[in-house]
């Protein structure tokens, strides 16, 4: 096992934040496209306005390459056989999801951190990605809202283990929750004026078509 020096910890975090900067969202609409994908919709270089800008599958590549940043830096730790790996494990997989939302390549702009987020609780916890992957899409199959359900999803998850597991994890899970709900705050005002973006699929999707369906 190979013995970690304060040099080690620093360079380890330094690499997890330059991994989780990697901005695939817009790398891909440039290359793809020509154009940027801040210049479009809401401007967020994520899943859902890849998608809306570039297709499903073009939004996929999206939520893979973003999500593979979180994992790669929460398991760096492993990889190099660091002292404390788990510990460290939670520092590197935070400083990715920060790293992603204050990218070094966008001038500290950047995403909302979901899909990051996701792969670094897989690298804690598999159970915790499956449990927040569970909440989000029963919150999104009643809502038909992608934001509304990451912040749903995230916080549930805190609040289901917090009997259940350390209260370390429990407090790194709220950390988390409440840095990607901040960084939602533009759709949380969206969502209090009844003017956030809705996806076409779920309960609230459908009963809005009824509602606006052409009377006989």
């Amino acid at each position: 096992m190979a013995v970690m020096t304060g040099i080690h910890f620093y360079i380890v975090c330094f690499l997890a934040y330059i991994i989780g900067s990697i901005p695939t969202g817009v790398l891909l609409s440039r290359a793809i496209s020509h154009r940027d994908v801040r210049q479009f919709g809401s401007g967020n270089i994520g899943t859902t306005n890849m998608t809306r800008m570039l297709g499903l599958p073009v939004g996929l590549l999206t939520l893979v390459g973003d999500a593979f940043e979180g994992y790669v830096a929460a398991t760096l730790p492993f990889w190099l056989q660091l002292p404390h790996a788990p510990l460290v494990s939670l520092i590197t997989g935070l400083i990715a999801i920060v790293g992603h939302a204050f990218s070094c390549f966008l001038k500290f702009k950047g995403g909302k951190s979901v899909a990051t987020t996701a792969e670094v609780l897989l690298a804690i916890d598999p159970k915790l990605l499956l449990l927040a992957l569970a909440i989000f899409l029963v919150t999104l199959a009643i809502t038909s809202t992608v934001s509304l359900a990451s912040i749903i999803g995230l916080w549930g998850t805190t609040i289901a283990i917090a009997f259940m597991t350390t209260p370390l994890l429990v407090g790194y899970m709220a950390v988390v929750s409440a840095f990607v709900t901040a960084r939602h705050w533009p759709n949380i005002n969206r969502l209090l004026t009844h003017s956030e973006r809705t996806i076409p699929y779920g309960l609230f999707a459908t009963w809005q078509h009824w509602q606006h369906r052409p009377q006989p």
